[in-house]
């Protein structure tokens, strides 16, 4: 949660900007506008790569110290923590696409959590109830099983890559968003 509570404080940096009218300063510059959004998306790739790193890290440092009969192999809590990347990147993605069209930080932030609950919902209520389940495919948290990876070694690539596209994708479009000029961010 904190992974990704950074990734939504970073992503809508560029919607607290526009609120504050520091954003038209910033763009009298001479540099291109993607240059600045890409800014704030370097600031959320930390936050996409460390906590993973981190998890690793700790993983490693404790399965160094403590052994165990029956533990698990470290490549397994690698594919994990590769699912985790994955779902903050998706996440960058469409938080950075939902700042970009917003022209307050704090519409753009509620709408994120907003759909990042909705989407973790529907997942799990997905999971339980036949009538939802033909919508699970929408949630990004379907692609991310961080336990069937480390325990039963179930790791699809395919659901790295899908998580990888949708916050490629999202990403794309946030930059043309951006990039069309229009600093009021519209009418969000």
């Amino acid at each position: 949660m904190a992974a990704l509570a950074f990734v939504v404080v970073a992503c809508t940096i560029p919607a607290g900007e526009r609120e504050r009218g520091t954003l038209e300063l910033l763009l009298a510059r001479p540099i291109p506008r993607w240059h600045y959004l890409l800014g704030a998306l370097g600031v959320a790739l930390l936050g996409v790569v460390v906590p993973p790193a981190a998890l690793l890290a700790g993983v490693g440092i404790g399965l160094a110290t403590v052994a165990v009969p029956g533990e698990l192999p470290w490549d397994r809590y690698a594919m994990s923590a590769l699912g985790l990347a994955a779902l903050l990147l998706a996440f960058t993605g469409i938080t950075l696409l939902l700042s970009a069209t917003a022209a307050r930080r704090g519409p753009a932030v509620a709408r994120t959590v907003g759909l990042i609950l909705t989407l973790y919902l529907l997942d799990v209520f997905g999971e339980r109830l036949a009538w939802l389940a033909w919508l699970r495919w929408i949630s990004p948290f379907r692609y991310f099983r961080p336990i069937r990876a480390a325990v039963f070694g179930e790791a699809p690539i395919e659901h790295m890559l899908m998580l990888t596209a949708l916050g490629a994708v999202t990403t794309v479009l946030a930059f043309a968003w951006f990039n069309r000029g229009d600093t009021t961010g519209g009418k969000w």
